[in-house]
């Protein structure tokens, strides 16, 4: 890494799984395409669109219940 330059990662799938207990609605920080060292927000619908749990839950993101 570059001194003084920031990177900014995506969450990784077990961070996705703990934030997934919040609901499809919360949102994470994305870098942007055009400049990595910025970021954007996204939700975790976004970012995972094809979220396992949807499977198990009749379509819908599961519920805290659910997911427990």
């Amino acid at each position: 890494m570059e001194r003084g330059r920031t990177l900014i990662l995506p969450p990784c799938g077990v961070s996705q799984e703990r934030l997934a207990l919040w609901g499809p609605s919360v949102e994470v920080a994305v870098p942007r395409e055009d400049d990595p060292t910025r970021w954007q927000a996204r939700t975790l619908a976004e970012v995972n669109p094809y979220y396992w749990g949807l499977q198990f839950a009749g379509g819908h993101w599961p519920s805290p219940a659910q997911h427990s």
